[in-house]
Order: C-alpha cells, then structure tokens, then sequence
C-alpha cells in the first residue's frame, strides 16, 4: 500500500507495535501515537514509524469537568423549569379528567 498512511494508536504497546511492523513492512507509512512513555525508548530506534508521545489523562480531565459544568448548567435550567412543568402537567390531568366525565355523562 505506496504512500498510503496509518494511524496506530499504542504502538508502544505489544499489540501496536506488531501492527505497526506489518505495516510498515508492506509498504505503509506508519504514524503511531505512544501514551505517556511506554515503549518509548524502543521506538526511538525504529525508523519505520514516526511516533507522537501524547497523555491523554489531561485532556480527559479537561473533557470531563467541561461535560460536569455543562450538566450542571442542564440541571439548574431543568430545575428553573419544574414548576412550569408541573403546573402544565396538572393542567393537562384536570382537563383529561374533564373529558372523561364530559363524556361519561353523555354515556348515561
């Protein structure tokens, strides 16, 4: 596969490091992405992957308290809204019920 490219993740790893190999060996251009320094040192001396070192764990704690600030915005809107909901939902049963004894009577 000439000049087409791979994306490997944990190519530091066991697993991503065969993949990365096969790859390379049938004609791929191999770029891999390394968690932190696992595998590291070895992929130094390899010329046929272009590695990236990368921690997720920071992004992911960026992710998760932007995801947690917007949840918590989610529930004071939800919240700000209960008592239009209820009052709506109120509403709707009365009328429901009016209906039913609506017609109920003109059942008799």
């Amino acid at each position: 596969m000439s000049g087409a490219v791979a994306f490997v993740t944990g190519v530091g790893g066991n697993i991503g490091s065969v993949v990365a190999g096969r790859l390379a060996r049938e004609g791929w251009r191999v770029r891999g992405l390394v968690r932190g320094g696992v595998g590291w040192a070895d992929l130094a001396t390899r010329q046929d992957v272009e590695a990236s070192r990368s921690e997720l764990k920071g992004e992911m704690a960026e992710l998760r308290a932007e995801l947690k600030g917007e949840m918590a915005e989610l529930r004071g809107e939800v919240h700000s809204l209960l008592p239009r909901l209820v009052t709506a939902n109120i509403a709707s049963m009365i009328g429901v019920a009016g209906l039913v004894f609506a017609v109920a009577s003109f059942a008799r």
